[in-house]
């Protein structure tokens, strides 16, 4: 994908097709729903929701704010 301005950032930042399944499961999640329905929306296995809300559910503003 190419280097992308993000909101708050001020160095682009390497963006790639995986970085989507990331932001489809963290939306969700940050919305108020639980890992199981998050696996049933996106065709992930529980284990692999997990796995990304590990990886990128910490790294989210709103969370951090």
């Amino acid at each position: 994908m190419g280097a992308s301005t993000l909101p708050g950032l001020d160095e682009p930042v390497a963006l790639h097709v995986h970085d989507l399944r990331g932001t489809a499961v963290t939306i969700p999640s940050e919305a108020g729903c639980s890992p199981q329905p998050i696996a049933t929306i996106t065709g992930h296995s529980l284990k692999t929701v997990t796995v990304i809300l590990d990886r990128y559910l910490a790294r989210t503003r709103a969370l951090a704010d």
